[in-house]
């Protein structure tokens, strides 16, 4: 059984590098049948060495850099990397999530773009870290 524990909290993977380059190809269709707007500069400025990192909730000081279109398309292209890697159809990957108030909106934009990428998802709710 192929499974990744993601923390959306950091949603930490030794492939970042990977997934960023695959979905810094032209905007991929969501379930829902619209076209993700997010460029490839904005995703480029996620990546921090093997991490992904921006602000999910805008405050006085800073803007939102971390959106639930970004998560969704860096979460596919995770899924179709993962898919290639290990010569496998279809792969299953586990999402849970930290405390934080942007969490649950993440991890359901997460859920979103693995499952459009034809994973197997499965959803830890909140979990620790």
């Amino acid at each position: 059984m192929n499974s990744f524990i993601a923390a959306m909290g950091l949603f930490k993977c030794i492939a970042v590098s990977f997934c960023m380059a695959a979905c810094l190809g032209p905007g991929r269709v969501q379930e829902e049948g619209y076209w993700m707007t997010v460029g490839r500069e904005e995703l480029l400025r996620l990546q921090n060495g093997s991490d992904i990192r921006g602000v999910a909730i805008k405050t006085e000081s800073e803007a939102i850099t971390l959106t639930g279109e970004a998560v969704n398309r860096i979460a596919g292209a995770f899924a179709s990397w993962l898919q290639q890697k290990t010569t496998k159809a279809v792969v299953k990957i586990g999402v849970g999530y930290d405390s934080r108030l942007s969490s649950p909106e993440l991890s359901a934009a997460a859920l979103g773009g693995l499952v459009a990428a034809g994973a197997k998802v499965i959803d830890c709710g909140l979990a620790s870290t």
